[in-house]
């Protein structure tokens, strides 16, 4: 896990077609975490670090994993231990 004040907070991108939806990666205690699909057109999943102090609503560039989706679902799964 990364220490929020310091290092940022994970970041779970939504994109589509017209924008992007995201919110913070907010793992249980398995280490596992569930992302909404707020979009109805998203076309691909992006996982990013975002600082603590950012204010900035894009994505940053310190991206750990991008992936398209296929037939409306992320074709791949990320889990933090």
């Amino acid at each position: 896990m990364l220490d929020p004040l310091h290092e940022g907070t994970y970041w779970a991108w939504i994109v589509g077609v017209l924008g992007h939806a995201a919110g913070a990666i907010l793992p249980d205690a398995s280490g596992r975490a569930e992302v909404p699909l707020p979009v109805s057109d998203a076309i691909a999943f992006v996982v990013s670090v975002e600082p603590s102090d950012d204010r900035d609503p894009a994505i940053s560039s310190q991206r750990l994993l991008g992936e398209p989706f296929a037939a409306g679902v992320p074709s791949c799964r990320w889990s933090e231990r």
